[in-house]
């Protein structure tokens, strides 16, 4: 049976652990995992918000700092063990990465934050995808244009409603509108309804400059300035390949952090927004915006 995106993930996190001391061949890495390097560092990069290359060098750095202060190995052989063939090299890295000289380190001591090996609890494995633990972040007031259609839940799971909807919007309706920021990113808006078990409002939209005057079956929403928790999906898979199974999926992980989180929702919509410029038939990024306060 063919390993998970999680378990490459995982061997790759651990390969790296194993040849800190080494120079890391990313290509023969990505052999050993099972992908390519750009489809593997394309993935580590979604996670973590670096590349493989610099996510190494930040292990070799953290891990030095720990030699320095463990060991009475001098600066030169500590920047040997790394593989940097200079001493001067692995100076001017340690200073750019701290901003202090393994030197001043040493005999100061000081408090350093440092890049641990990456903790996999920070993701969630699904069927055809990861789901990352949210990040925090503040959006101000933004302007939507779309169509909206009442989701019943039952024949979505059967049909892939939003799905079928997201389609006929870029190819139909997209074109008319005007003054999109960027047609390429996608946002799904859902409103919840008073029965939100049975149905919800699913808007298939773009992101506009400014708001008009529209006429229907077109729609334009304000979105106000919150405080979201926002969630990634990254599936291995085209985002046209989305199902109410894989959203199922997201949202019970969603929902279960939410619940154990210091967070509560803090309005009665959510939208997600997938960047179509990044999306191949074997890959996608769902990013899933919930408006957040504190408990």
């Amino acid at each position: 049976m063919e390993k998970s995106q999680f378990s490459k993930i995982s061997d790759l996190v651990d390969l790296i652990e194993e040849n800190i001391k080494d120079n890391v061949d990313l290509e023969l890495v990505a052999d050993k995992v099972g992908l390519s390097k750009f489809y593997l560092d394309r993935i580590f990069r979604s996670i973590t918000g670096k590349s493989i290359i610099a996510y190494v060098r930040e292990r070799k750095l953290s891990e030095s700092a720990c030699d320095l202060l463990k060991t009475n190995l001098r600066v030169i052989n500590i920047a040997s063990e790394y593989q940097y063939k200079q001493e001067q090299s692995y100076i001017r890295a340690f200073r750019q990465m701290f901003h202090i000289t393994p030197y001043q380190f040493r005999k100061q001591r000081k408090e350093l934050p440092i890049t641990t090996k990456l903790d996999l609890n920070i993701l969630r494995n699904t069927e055809k995808g990861l789901i990352v633990r949210p990040r925090m972040c503040l959006k101000s007031e933004f302007y939507l244009q779309g169509m909206v259609e009442e989701i019943v839940h039952s024949e979505n799971y059967k049909e892939s409603k939003c799905t079928t909807n997201a389609k006929e919007w870029y190819s139909k309706y997209l074109p008319t509108v005007s003054n999109s920021i960027n047609e390429k990113v996608y946002y799904g808006y859902v409103t919840y309804m008073e029965h939100s078990e049975y149905s919800d409002y699913y808007a298939t939209c773009v992101e506009i400059k400014e708001r008009s005057n529209v006429k229907e079956p077109m729609v334009q929403y304000t979105i106000p300035t919150h405080e979201y928790a926002v969630f990634r999906y990254i599936g291995f898979h085209s985002p046209y390949e989305i199902t109410y199974k894989t959203l199922y999926e997201i949202y019970t992980a969603t929902d279960l952090w939410i619940e154990k989180s210091s967070y509560r929702r803090a309005a009665d919509f959510h939208f997600e927004r997938v960047d179509l410029s990044i999306a191949s038939d074997d890959y996608c990024e769902v990013d899933i915006y919930f408006p957040m306060n504190m408990r």
